[in-house]
């Protein structure tokens, strides 16, 4: 029976070839050849004409700049011949272009016309052609999402192909998958369908960077402002599965596909790792196949460890490292990828199964919906974000109880109702496919290990995971921009039921006690204390000055990317080093899982550091700590004390305006290191232009307190 259960699994992708097999040549590349016809055909790709010539080049230059004897000549000589030799004996593989259905098909030269023109005519001919509006390209001849993605699947099949593959040792079962995961299980993966207005902002935005890009670099115009035509940037928050982490892991149903050269033995892929090989990246692959590159720009700002309310921060005072986001005031587009770590346990002492009562629920709903209304509101004085929600949880993180893993998607599939969002599940599509084999591991993570009592808690899934994961992302948006133009042609322009999908304010917070009969009242009433709120924020404040003083989020997404440049930053608020800080440090911590965890720590018990911003000039209102709980023996009776106070002026040593004292618990239960975050408003007595704000930290309990990030801001 157990073998019986294997072989499913291992089937689930060669059930994708229906009437065809899919065969590996020695050096990697893909064909796809019927049962009846068995012609052996010697294939090459281009990439190896490439490499051959890549060789060819460097030898050469060798021997000319260096004089290094006839060797490197003759080696030069040697692989210019191979490639005449593969030239002559074989045939090279030139799958068959398809233009890209964002362009008029019609008006553009057939392949075989292009290869026998000079490249300045292919030029002169291409550049007689801009790029349609998606819209108008989309709606051409009543295409659907499935007949566009099926009439795209040799496009699909070479974005996926990942630049570090050189030698395609992953294309058989990309393929497989590609063919598998159709469009009858892909377009289960839409939830939740974003507004018309979104859509139609990210089309605005895409259109003329494209139409810019055209201009610029094809017509030569040098009137092309780029400024105007910027980028849709797009964010992606997450832990340690949008991280990559596990990304690199061979599970058991691809490898039959893998290239005969390569050991059953290795299980993972050693360049392919990280963030270069999760979701986000090939996602990035797929935009720039489909809408050309320089057009979406992906940024990856998923950390391990990291749940949805540690985001807060860098959404709402755009503390961003990335240029890019900071020079457009925010992401275009914020993907909520925190399925995993937002479905843990907030407190230990929660029973097993979650299920058993509301708090797990609860907890989710109120991430989910704080994570919503922060990302909706930062950027105050522009357009709103297009916000998604992406559900990829498969994994045990609840006992092994199915709906306690549910708890997290039924929650954000109520947010998304209720705010309109966009909502897109991985794990929808195919939990018939998981469920029904308890050791599948093409989708989801490999779980069934035994681990003392249990089972081992994982939630990262390997390679095959993560490309389904962006194919279900593209294909859901791909439904979104066809059912949008579809009814924008179908009202005229999208003057009547598209438009009435704008945003213009987001729902109040709903929890168990929200009532039907109050309901409106207080959408009217937060609505309004709202739009006071971001008016006043934008008639007395630069958009583009940085809402907070002081500021630093320590970790490979924040603002600090080690202890060196941490340290640096804090100095800057030490008046004496001596005195003011006598024991707390950058430091840098692998010991406790995937993330770098980089923080600010008490090295000695009793340590303290007393930290001062002079002179400030906007408003300071809110005190954000974002600190670790973890476990083990240094971790017991770990406790910190946080002192602020607001003075007049520089002399701290009068009494103070404003004083506020609280205490912070480092020491965690559970058996993993997780972030938590405690917030301090005080706009009543709000620090204001010329006055001083101190912050003092004291090691008053155990011997280790770590700050993952600290902020005082304006709003």
């Amino acid at each position: 029976m157990d073998d019986e259960v294997t072989n499913e699994g291992q089937h689930l992708l060669s059930s994708a070839g229906s009437g065809a097999e899919l065969r590996v040549d020695d050096e990697g590349p893909i064909s796809r050849t019927s049962k009846d016809t068995r012609k052996k055909q010697v294939k090459i790709h281009m990439s190896d004409v490439v490499e051959y010539s890549r060789i060819a080049k460097h030898h050469f230059k060798q021997y000319i700049d260096k004089r290094a004897g006839w060797a490197p000549f003759l080696y030069g000589l040697l692989a210019v011949s191979a490639i005449l030799l593969l030239a002559r004996e074989s045939q090279v593989v030139r799958s068959t272009t398809k233009k890209s259905f964002f362009y008029n098909v019609d008006d553009l030269h057939n392949e075989h016309r292009a290869s026998c023109l000079s490249r300045r005519e292919e030029n002169a001919t291409i550049s007689k052609v801009p790029p349609l509006p998606l819209c108008q390209a989309v709606s051409q001849g009543s295409l659907t999402p499935s007949s566009l993605w099926k009439a795209h699947q040799d496009q699909l099949l070479r974005a996926s192909k990942h630049p570090k593959d050189r030698a395609g040792r992953h294309l058989a079962w990309q393929q497989a998958l590609l063919e598998f995961v159709g469009p009858n299980i892909l377009v289960q993966a839409l939830r939740n369908a974003p507004s018309g207005s979104d859509v139609r902002r990210i089309i605005q935005i895409i259109d003329t960077r494209r139409n810019a890009m055209h201009r610029k670099f094809v017509l030569k115009d040098k009137t092309v402002d780029f400024n105007k035509a910027p980028m849709l940037q797009i964010a992606v928050f997450g832990g340690s599965v949008p991280e990559g982490k596990g990304c690199d892991n061979f599970p058991d149903e691809i490898l039959p596909y893998l290239p005969k050269y390569v050991p059953v033995s290795q299980r993972s892929d050693t360049q392919i790792i990280g963030k270069e090989c999760a979701w986000p990246y090939r996602l990035q692959q797929l935009a720039d196949a489909f809408l050309g590159k320089w057009v979406v720009d992906i940024h990856n700002l998923a950390v391990g460890g990291t749940n949805s309310r540690l985001t807060i921060p860098t959404l709402e005072y755009q503390l961003y490292r990335e240029q890019a986001l900071l020079d457009a005031g925010g992401a275009d587009v914020i993907i909520n990828g925190y399925a995993v770590n937002d479905n843990l346990k907030d407190d230990a002492s929660w029973p097993t199964n979650t299920t058993s009562n509301n708090l797990h629920y609860d907890a989710n709903l109120a991430k989910a919906q704080e994570f919503a209304q922060k990302a909706l509101e930062s950027r105050p004085c522009r357009d709103p974000p297009v916000v998604i929600f992406f559900d990829d949880v498969f994994g045990n993180h609840n006992g092994e109880i199915i709906m306690g893993d549910d708890v997290r998607s039924d929650a954000v599939r109520f947010v998304t109702d209720m705010y309109n969002l966009m909502h897109i599940s991985s794990v929808a599509p195919v939990k018939h496919f998981v469920q029904a084999n308890e050791k599948e591991t093409l989708f989801s993570p490999s779980w069934y290990a035994k681990r003392g009592n249990g089972r081992t808690t994982n939630g990262h899934y390997g390679m095959p995971g993560h490309q389904y994961a962006a194919y279900t992302i593209a294909y859901s948006m791909l439904q979104s921009l066809v059912g949008y133009c579809v009814e924008e042609e179908f009202y005229g322009g999208g003057t009547n039921a598209v438009a009435m999908g704008k945003h213009t304010i987001h729902p109040p917070t709903i929890d168990g006690n929200s009532k039907l009969s109050t309901i409106a009242t207080e959408w009217k009433d937060d609505a309004a204390a709202t739009l006071r709120r971001e008016q006043e924020y934008c008639e007395t404040t630069d958009a583009k000055a940085q809402p907070c003083a002081f500021a630093f989020v320590s970790n490979p997404a924040g603002t600090v990317r080690d202890a060196k440049e941490l340290n640096r930053y804090i100095d800057g608020f030490i008046k004496n080093k001596r005195a003011d800080n006598t024991g707390w440090i950058g430091r840098n911590e692998m010991s406790n899982g995937w993330q770098n965890k980089v923080g600010f720590a008490a090295t000695t018990p009793g340590s303290s550091v007393l930290l001062t911003i002079s002179d400030i000039q906007n408003p300071i209102q809110k005190l954000v700590v974002q600190y670790l709980k973890s476990y083990g023996d240094k971790w017991a009776g770990s406790k910190a004390e946080f002192d602020l106070r607001v003075y007049e002026s520089a002399n701290t040593g009068a009494e103070p305006l404003f004083r506020k004292s609280f205490v912070l618990a480092g020491e965690w239960e559970d058996q993993y290191s997780i972030s938590f975050q405690e917030i301090v408003n005080f706009r009543d007595n709000a620090a204001t232009k010329g006055q001083t704000v101190t912050l003092r930290i004291t090691l008053t309990g155990g011997t280790e307190f770590k700050i993952m990030g600290l902020m005082l801001c304006s709003r």
